[in-house]
């Protein structure tokens, strides 16, 4: 249980990066703008998923 208090930073900085990201997604990207063609808006929704499960691996492996 050595990595328990190095948890909280890594979260932290992960979450960060996961919300600028994001943030800078909508900069790009305004939703109102542009209405994405349902297409490309599946693919994109397809990416997201991709994403959230990478991240969600990667905590699962903080975590362990």
């Amino acid at each position: 249980m050595e990595s328990k208090g190095n948890e909280g930073p890594v979260l932290a900085a992960i979450t960060t990066a996961i919300e600028s990201y994001l943030s800078l997604e909508q900069e790009a990207h305004p939703p109102a703008v542009l209405p994405a063609p349902p297409v490309s808006l599946w693919s994109q929704f397809g990416r997201q998923e991709l994403m959230n499960q990478r991240i969600w691996c990667q905590l699962r492996m903080l975590r362990h």
